[in-house]
């Protein structure tokens, strides 16, 4: 089903993107405030889109009617924004894992002048955004003030800066906030599913952190997750743990930016140029910083981080995180403590179902030998004990089964001619 604004509602948008109308005086935060708000959501996670629509809802205004459109799928959006009859929305927001699915979005929006004031709303990481930059250039700079970055975790007041500058909603302020209780049963949530995730699995984290406070906190999230931790002070002790052991032995790093010795950036520079030396995968390394300024992220791309999260730590995030990069459930850190405890079990297990099947096995020899002596049984029953009782064989299923020609000496006997035979043989041997 196709979604349009209403066509006066979209005649008196148009007019209010002409810079001659005189509706463009009216205005939200210096933009044209448009008759009707039609916003298309992508995004892959139900709950995603679920979550975005209720903050984007509590911070629009109260007094233009506005229309929401969800979907999952990337190809779905594009067909609504760029098919053959492409629908016109006032905003577009994107929340994508792949970067050259959002640039593809936004070159779509810039090819057909029909979307020439579609407002996009990129809600996305430093990381991200810095590909996005880096690999369309050109695309992000013609689009110019209509693409935002909306950095996670997601919060209403982020989308009140674009709906709602001058902060007439309450929630664009964040007041409405979850109860204590509330936040409480959200964190048992995050960590149930992450210990679910990949808690118990062997996986060694190591958490590079100088601030003790931040440390401790640290560990008792990971702890509670269930996953192994080790830790180092600085960016030197870092390197020294990684060289020492054996590539893949730590699952994932979490360093701190800015440390004594050696900084977060030297170490992990120094960590990838190891790894490139050796031609071994790369370990993902998280960033941990409490600066969000765009060089930082820059410079965490430029040495070589993965990921960067932002402190105070957002536990769902690093939740978010922590389980996109780890290797897949069935993998093991080679030569942790966890790897080799798991070895053992593994062998015990075998050595149980090789002793269960060779007592099995057992079983089934003693069944076999107790069916060939009961068909011993049965023939013995059956053996003849004078001439007038020929034997009769056992056929397979235990039953008397007596050939033709042994039927006709039954018969004989049965007539007497079986004794005139015999007297005829005793005759004859004599």
């Amino acid at each position: 089903m196709r979604l349009f604004l209403p066509s006066e509602a979209q005649q008196k948008y148009n007019d209010s993107q002409d810079p001659s109308s005189k509706a463009a005086d009216s205005s939200i935060g210096g933009a044209a405030i448009p008759p009707m708000f039609s916003i298309l959501i992508v995004s892959q996670q139900p709950f995603s889109r679920i979550a975005i629509s209720h903050h984007i809802k509590v911070t629009l205004p109260k007094n233009i009617p506005n229309k929401i459109t969800p979907v999952e799928k990337f190809s779905e959006c594009r067909e609504l924004i760029a098919g053959d009859d492409p629908v016109v929305f006032t905003h577009l927001v994107i929340s994508l894992p792949d970067h050259s699915e959002i640039i593809n979005l936004i070159s779509q929006l810039l090819e057909n002048p029909i979307h020439y004031q579609t407002t996009v709303l990129v809600l996305t990481n430093p990381t991200q955004r810095q590909a996005i930059l880096q690999n369309a250039p050109d695309t992000c700079d013609r689009l110019g003030i209509r693409l935002q970055f909306i950095y996670k975790p997601i919060k209403p007041s982020r989308f009140g800066d674009v709906f709602d500058p001058a902060k007439e909603r309450d929630a664009s302020m964040d007041r409405y906030r979850d109860s204590a209780q509330q936040v409480v049963e959200t964190q048992k949530r995050v960590f149930s599913r992450l210990e679910h995730d990949v808690g118990n699995k062997g996986y060694t984290v190591l958490l590079v952190e100088d601030n003790k406070v931040n440390q401790k906190v640290l560990l008792r999230f990971l702890d509670k997750v269930g996953l192994h931790v080790e830790t180092a002070s600085d960016g030197e002790e870092c390197i020294e743990k990684v060289f020492s052991k054996q590539p893949g032995y730590y699952g994932l790093i979490l360093c701190d930016l800015h440390m004594p010795r050696k900084d977060g950036f030297q170490a992990t520079a120094e960590i990838r140029q190891w790894e490139k030396e050796r031609g071994v995968s790369p370990v993902p390394i998280v960033a941990l910083s409490a600066n969000v300024m765009s060089d930082v992220a820059d410079k965490c791309t430029i040495a070589g981080f993965s990921r960067y999260v932002t402190k105070p730590v957002d536990f769902k995030e690093l939740s978010m995180t922590i389980k996109e990069l780890l290797p897949s459930s069935d993998h093991t850190s080679p030569g942790s403590p966890h790897c080799r405890d798991r070895e053992i079990e593994d062998l015990k297990e075998r050595a149980k179902r090789e002793l269960e099947e060779a007592e099995a096995q057992k079983v089934r020899d003693q069944e076999a030998a107790e069916a060939i002596r009961e068909i011993g049984r049965q023939q013995a029953i059956v053996e003849p004990s004078s001439p007038r009782s020929p034997r009769a064989p056992i056929s397979p299923r235990g039953f008397v089964s007596e050939q033709p020609r042994e039927m006709e000496h039954r018969r004989q006997w049965a007539r007497g001619e079986g004794d005139e035979r015999a007297e005829r043989d005793r005759h004859r041997q004599r």
